[in-house]
């Protein structure tokens, strides 16, 4: 009788998990300050409801899991492509499947550096984004990893996954009395052949005694966004 109950359990076990492995998958945008990738995961609604620990939206099948450039995630009712342009990107996001994007090997053109020093007062830090065109070969060995692309930076940049085909890097992070200087980057791998990301210099600085807080607060903190392509020459 107890082999039998324990048969019936074991039954009823692997059907009801099953059964939670069916139903719609969810589909997610993984986005940058340069656009977003896009893709149908191979996870359902309870599974990320589970996993991510949140409340989800009575009509989450309808909707997209976000991952925004700051790594918060949430619902939205956006479309994958109103999301990619919202975030920088050229409105287009196509669902990829669940198979990983391997870059092809060979031959990278670092192009459209881009930098936006309008949140920066200070004219003599506007270079400050951290990039210049260049090219690189890259045999990837079968994975994406931007250090490949940016050889001069390893040992500098602490580089973790914030996606599937996604990377955020920390060069600096320090904060003292409430100043605070910070260096990051990130990139994310849009097809065997295109390569997106930004690099991020930002500070506030304390200001000198005696002097008034607000009357130097427009030369005393500088945010700089420099942006990348990089695309596969053969």
């Amino acid at each position: 009788m107890r082999l039998i109950l324990a048969s019936a359990t074991a039954l009823l076990m692997s059907t009801l998990a099953a059964l939670a492995q069916t139903g719609p998958r969810v589909q997610m945008a993984d986005c940058t300050s340069s656009g977003c990738t896009c893709r149908v995961t191979d996870l359902t609604v309870g599974e990320i409801a589970a996993t991510a620990n949140m409340e989800v939206p009575d009509d989450a099948e309808n909707q997209t899991f976000l991952r925004d450039p700051d790594g918060n995630l949430f619902w939205t009712d956006m479309s994958p492509d109103n999301l990619d342009l919202l975030y920088g990107g050229q409105g287009s996001c196509p669902l990829q499947l669940f198979e990983e994007i391997t870059p092809r090997d060979g031959r990278w053109f670092i192009t459209d550096v881009a930098t936006d020093a309008s949140q920066c007062p200070m004219v003599g830090m506007a270079a400050m984004g951290g990039l210049e065109s260049h090219t690189v070969s890259v045999s990837w060995g079968g994975r994406f990893h931007p250090e490949r692309i940016f050889p001069e930076t390893q040992g500098m940049v602490a580089w973790s996954r914030t996606g599937d085909l996604s990377w955020r890097g920390i060069v600096v992070d320090e904060e003292i009395d409430g100043a605070f200087a910070r260096v990051t980057f990130t990139a994310r791998l849009v097809s065997p052949t295109v390569i997106r990301g930004e690099s991020r210099f930002a500070f506030n600085l304390n200001a000198p005694g005696g002097m008034n807080p607000a009357s130097v607060a427009a030369g005393m903190g500088c945010l700089t966004v420099t942006t990348y392509v990089a695309r596969w020459r053969g």
